[in-house]
């Protein structure tokens, strides 16, 4: 899979992670602190952890040094994940990995808490991946996928269908994936296992600003860049903004003692 592809290229995430935190009433890396609940010294494993934007404040919540790592594919964004937390103060063990590839990196090595925030559905081998995370996984522990889920981005795909057709692997991933690939393998393997909605309501208040949030897609095609303007030039004229909600469900999966 193309690095682009993977949605891993810091300044192109970076810039969708901005968006939704500029323009959006909701506070993500906040509400997922507060379902967490981490706590001090424990040991945390965070799949496809990109520039660090949840890592960090998670390594801040446990407190101790080197208890959590961060596997991303793309050494760009390990390089700005590991600013950042020399910035804040923080020691985190970074390791350029393909989550496909994901195996014990010490046999003895076992995580309390393993967290992939929207990047899953990113691997080649949903299931695959999933069994590899139970293998990294201390008795007791628990797996938390994130990813996107129902009538997310509906009145920004509706607008992209004026003058694009998104790949079936953009629309499964953006609104399906959760309950097609993570809440059957959580139901089947896990007893107990807890769901959350997540809501952010995004308003994007100019033109300029949606063309960023357009080009720091996965989907971007320049080609498109003339369509793309007469679409939004259009609704701003109606609109004083542009408004589309980001939906995510949080599953927890809780690993019996």
């Amino acid at each position: 899979m193309q690095e682009r592809q993977t949605s891993q290229l810091s300044t192109e995430l970076d810039c969708r992670i901005q968006t939704n935190l500029a323009f959006g009433n909701t506070d993500l890396t906040a509400w997922l602190l507060e379902k967490l609940q981490l706590r001090r010294g424990e040991r945390l494993l965070d799949v496809g952890c990109g520039t660090g934007k949840h890592l960090i404040p998670f390594a801040k919540a446990i407190g101790s040094e080197f208890a959590c790592t961060g596997v991303d594919l793309s050494a760009e964004s390990l390089a700005k994940a590991k600013e950042s937390a020399q910035r804040e103060g923080v020691k985190i063990n970074f390791i350029q990995l393909n989550m496909d590839e994901l195996h014990p990196l010490d046999p003895s090595q076992q995580y309390d808490t393993i967290t992939a925030i929207y990047s899953a559905y990113y691997s080649n081998n949903v299931p695959q991946l999933l069994l590899n995370m139970t293998r990294v996984l201390k008795p007791g522990g628990r797996i938390v996928i994130m990813g996107p889920y129902a009538d997310n981005n509906k009145e920004w795909f509706d607008f992209l269908n004026q003058f694009m057709t998104l790949s079936q692997q953009v629309a499964k991933s953006s609104t399906t994936f959760m309950f097609d690939d993570i809440l059957p393998f959580a139901c089947s393997r896990f007893e107990h296992v807890k769901c959350y909605r997540f809501v952010n309501r995004v308003v994007i208040p100019s033109l300029d600003d949606l063309r960023n949030y357009w080009k720091s897609n996965i989907y971007y095609d320049e080609k498109l860049d003339e369509s793309f303007e007469r679409a939004a030039a259009e609704h701003f004229k109606h609109s004083n903004t542009f408004q589309f909600n980001k939906v995510a469900l949080y599953a927890e999966m809780i690993n019996p003692c």
